[in-house]
């Protein structure tokens, strides 16, 4: 993902149409943890193995997107904030105040690698350097979960996920499973009624157990 990619996704979330290829959840004051596509699903390549991307976005005072950090598991960082919002200390504060906590309640460390080729190489080292990490060779940081000082944020802090999002769970693993029964029926007319793809109708079983037990929970509530 470019810097492109994260001002992309800075802008839909700053638009007043709302966006269905970001899903965001507040961790705490300006912060926001979700999951992101660059593109609807069905626009990818189908040979291409697709992932969501994992971001946390942050707000400004005027409760504007101004910065995103994306997050490859352990092994780097990649963030980008707006240019009219940077040198005021945003992204370090959400980075020492919530992201770095929130990253090390997965992980025991954190390595980030930074591109020389980038604008301002200078200024990604500063913050690394606030924010404990250690450099090493090749132009990487690294910072251990046993090497934080002071933990300011803590994981049960989240917000948890509410009765009404149980239910959109729901609807949208009902939509996934009507599909694929609709494209399960579709590749078996065409192969002149044969039984469709083994794969295939599996997949839809688990839509339909992971629905019920959805339903379960939804019961339990």
């Amino acid at each position: 993902m470019t810097h492109l990619d994260l001002k992309n996704l800075i802008d839909k979330l700053n638009s007043e149409s709302p966006c269905e290829l970001i899903k965001t959840t507040l961790l705490y004051d300006n912060v926001y943890y979700g999951t992101a596509l660059l593109k609807d699903p069905i626009d990818y390549d189908y040979n291409t193995p697709t992932n969501p991307y994992k971001v946390y976005f942050i707000k400004n005072k005027d409760n504007i997107f101004v910065g995103a950090v994306l997050d490859m598991d352990n092994t780097n960082l990649h963030w980008y904030v707006l240019k009219e919002h940077r040198k005021q200390g945003i992204l370090t504060n959400a980075m020492e105040e919530v992201i770095i906590d929130h990253l090390f309640s997965s992980r025991r460390s954190q390595r980030v690698t930074v591109d020389t080729a980038d604008n301002f190489p200078e200024d990604s080292e500063k913050i690394l350097l606030k924010l404990g990490f250690n450099k090493l060779p090749d132009d990487e940081f690294l910072l251990k979960k046993v090497d934080r000082k002071e933990i300011k944020f803590r994981e049960n802090e989240v917000n948890k996920i509410t009765l009404e999002d149980y239910m959109t769970i729901k609807k949208k693993i009902n939509y996934l499973a009507i599909s694929l029964k609709f494209l399960e029926t579709e590749i078996e007319i065409k192969k002149g009624g044969k039984p469709c793809i083994k794969h295939l109708k599996n997949a839809n079983l688990n839509l339909l157990r992971l629905k019920n037990e959805i339903q379960c929970i939804i019961d339990f509530e």
